[in-house]
This record gives C-alpha cells, structure tokens and sequence, in this order.
C-alpha cells in the first residue's frame, strides 16, 4: 500500500518539482505546499501503520524506512528554502529593473524638458521670424518676434493658414506650379501682411521636416524684416545718384570753360615762339625752349582733361565731312617725327592699296585718336620702330572697315592689364607716370572717341616685346563715323 501511493503520488510530485523548479520557482513552491508535503504526511502515517503491523523480526526494516522518512524530510525543508530563497532572489532582480527602467524614463523625459526649453529660449531670442507648419500649411507654432513683426498673439496665429500670412513674389506664382509651403527655399523675397493690412518684405529661408520615414510632416519658415535693408539701398542709390550729378555738372562746367582755360596756355606758348625768333644768347634761349616745352606739356594734360570732362558730360560730338585719310596719318606722323628723332625711333605709316583716298568722317577725331596712340608707343619705346597701317576690312555680310594699327617695340602691357589700359586715370605701373609723366587719360580719351565713331579698340601687347593697338572704323554711309 505504501509502494503503491508513492508510485502513483509521492514519486510523481517528486519529479514534477524536480521539472518546475527550474522554471517556475512559484509554481514548484505552490505544488510542494498544497501537494507533496500532504503526500508526504499520508506517507508518514503508511509508515506508522506498518510498524504497528509489522513483528520483531522486520524491526531493522522499520529503522531503514524511518532513516529514509527522516532524510526524505531533511530534503523537503531544504528544497523548501531554496525554492523559497529563489523567489525572494527573483523579487529583488525585478524590483530592480523596474527601478533601473524608471529611472531611465526620468532621465530622459528631463534630457526631452531640457531641449525644449533651450529651443524655445533660441526661438525667443531671435531676431528673425520663425514660423513652423504641418504638412497642410498650417500653423503650429510661431516665436515671439513672429507675433510682435505681424501684430497677432501666438494663440491667434497658430491654427492659421500659412497662405493668409505669406504672399510668394509674383514670378515664383507665375511659375508652372504653385509655390509649395513644404518646400526648400533659399532667401526667397516673399511679403508678410500684418493685422493692419499692412506688407512686410522679407527675405524667408525653409525646410521640410521629415518624420524618421523620410515623410514630409511639415517645414519651418524663417523670416528676415528686408524694410531696413531696402531704405539703405534706397539711399546708397540716391547718394550715387547725387555724386553722378556732381560729377556731370563738374563735367558740364569744364567742357563749357575749356576754351577759356585753354587760351592762357596758348597765349604763353605763342609769346614763347615769339621770344624765341629774337635775337637771345645762349641761356636766354635754353630758358624760354624749357618754358615753351612746359607750356606745352602742361597744355597737353589741360586737353586731355577737358577732352574727358566733355565725354563725360556728352558735349563731345563728331563731325561727318569727306576728307583725305592719308593725309591724317602724315600730319600724326610729322607732328610725332621730332620726339621719334630724340629717341631715335624709326616712325613710318603704311596704307594698304585696297584703302580709298577719300572718306567722310571726323578727321580732327580720328587725328586725335591717332596721336594719342602714337605719342603713347614713341613714350614708352627706347628703341625700335613705331609703324602705323591702315588697311580696309570686309567682315561678311556687314559693311567693310577701316582698320588701323600702331606697333611698336616698347616695354610691352602683361595680359591681365590688357582690359584696364583703356581706363581713366589708369596706369599700368604708378612708376610710370614718374618715368614718363602724362595723366594716364590718352588711351581713356582715344577709347572713347573710337566708340563715338562708330568702331573698337583693342591691344596685343607681351611685355618686352611690345604692343600693336588696333581700332576700327566703320564705314556704312548710314551709321556714325566714317565712310568710304
């Protein structure tokens, strides 16, 4: 009877705790409590039973089977503790996470307090506009400067659409599509309109927000007040505008007085060539040609001025008279051979046979244009030859040209000055106008008559190995300048 109820109760219990122990302590501490130690008991009184049956002779069996009872009680209070140590074990481990995961949470819900309160402390600080909106171009959240530019409280624009606040330029609403409140843009001129129906300009940059699919959820728009920046550059216009006035008036008073501030000069060089045709001994004769000379020079930079102030002002016109072209080209170069003999400089002029004898045009201009290139190239060459051609052009379907070249064998202009040669003012090298002296105009002065005339000016120069300045010409009886 014994063996038969540990077979069917006792043994089983056993080996359930033995599975469940491991697994599910709670469990394996319930069964042992409601089950295995009731089985246990019933075992006990099995137990006392036989012994009151049993004789003499089975008493070293009954002291084998209390042995055994009292082991197998032994074992039950130890697995009882330690399914009971194993639970109390498992309570602490969790109780611990939970306190682990908690505090987590607090940490970052603060790290979450903190971000937003450093965002919204930059949002209030700012200058500029910041107006945030959902995928439907609705406000959600504005900044202060927002509420103050447009008029409104926070509560008032937020819920508002974008549309009643922004107007997009009217290119950017021309366009193809609409302007898309979720989209890029870069500096973008849009206007604000405030409570009083008023338009701000502004300067908006924008961006979409994304959520962590890659969704459009909304943008930011950041707005810049473009008022102050408008005024200013209403008054760096006005400021240019007066300094242009000044100066064509200055311009205008000059090309007006330039007769009567060229005559002195020309009443002294007069009286020096008067001087010089009477009897004077050596040193009066060397102190009036160094006199005249000045005179002269100092009439050439007066003419070079005045010829610029009248360019500037628009006083400077160009005559259309037929005259000889050949002609031109020998008053330059006799009028230049002298300064050509002191720095023993070959000048000559070369004409092509194609060019015509006579053409109509402004011949005291062209002269003009022509001396200041030559002057130019006899100043800046020490050795060589000045050579001066005119060749006619025929470009294609347009109507043909007269070209004219002047070469020299000077000091040569570096590539990159090529552009600011024909400038006012401008010279290559400031230790030129030490050098050589003149006023850094003639080229300015002979640019500028060239386009009066209708034509172009340009340089091939290398430096040490001289320059060639070409000019043209045009020569369509219907265009200004000349004709052949």
């Amino acid at each position: 009877m014994l063996r038969d109820h540990d077979r069917t109760v006792t043994d089983p219990l056993e080996n359930e705790l033995v599975l469940l122990a491991p697994t599910n302590p709670t469990r394996a501490r319930e069964l042992y409590l409601t089950q295995y130690v009731p089985a246990r008991a019933h075992n006990m009184e099995l137990v006392d039973t036989a012994l009151r049956m049993a004789s003499d002779e089975v008493s070293d069996a009954t002291r084998a089977i209390d042995a055994r009872a009292g082991t197998t009680i032994s074992l039950a209070w130890l697995m009882l503790g330690v399914f009971l140590i194993a639970g109390t074990a498992s309570g602490l481990v969790l109780s611990a996470l939970v306190r682990v995961t908690a505090r987590r949470f607090e940490r970052a819900a603060a790290d979450v307090a903190r971000q937003r309160d450093h965002l919204q402390t930059v949002m209030t600080a700012m200058d500029d506009t910041l107006i945030v909106v959902d995928a439907g171009g609705v406000v959600t959240t504005v900044n202060d400067a927002a509420c103050t530019l447009l008029g409104w409280t926070r509560e008032e624009l937020v819920g508002r659409a974008l549309e009643h606040i922004v107007r997009v330029p009217a290119a950017a609403a021309a366009a193809s599509r609409p302007v898309r409140v979720t989209e890029a843009l870069d500096r973008a001129h849009c206007l604000y309109l405030t409570r009083d129906g008023s338009q701000i300009p502004m300067s908006v940059s924008a961006a979409p927000l994304r959520d962590l699919g890659g969704m459009v959820t909304g943008a930011v728009w950041v707005g810049h007040d473009m008022r102050d920046h408008l005024a200013m550059l209403q008054e760096v216009a006005a400021a240019r505008d007066a300094a242009l006035e000044g100066s064509r008036a200055k311009s205008e008073f000059l090309a007006n007085m330039s007769h009567e501030i060229r005559t002195p000069m020309n009443v002294i060089i007069g009286y020096a060539d008067m001087i010089l045709d009477s009897p004077l001994d050596g040193a009066q004769r060397d102190e009036i040609t160094r006199l005249r000379a000045s005179a002269v020079a100092l009439l050439t930079i007066i003419d070079d001025v005045l010829d610029i102030a009248k360019v500037e002002a628009g006083k400077l016109t160009v005559d259309c008279v037929r005259f000889a072209v050949r002609n031109v080209l020998t008053d330059v170069t006799t009028a230049l051979a002298g300064r050509a003999q002191e720095k023993r400089l070959t000048l000559s002029a070369e004409v092509a046979a194609d060019v015509p004898d006579d053409v109509v045009g402004d011949a005291t201009r062209l002269r003009q244009v022509l001396l200041n290139l030559v002057s130019n190239a006899v100043k800046f060459t020490d050795r060589g030859a000045i050579t001066i051609r005119l060749e006619r052009r025929l470009n294609g379907s347009q109507p043909p040209e007269l070209r004219f070249s002047v070469t020299d064998s000077g000091i040569g202009i570096a590539a990159d000055k090529h552009h600011v040669v024909f400038e006012a003012f401008t010279q290559i090298d400031g230790s030129m106008s030490r050098r050589h002296g003149g006023t850094g105009l003639g080229l300015s002065i002979a640019a500028r008559l060239v386009d009066l005339m209708g034509g172009r000016i340009w340089v091939d120069s290398t430096p040490g190995r001289g320059s060639t300045f070409y000019f043209t010409v045009q020569t369509d009886l219907g265009r200004r300048g000349l004709a052949a």
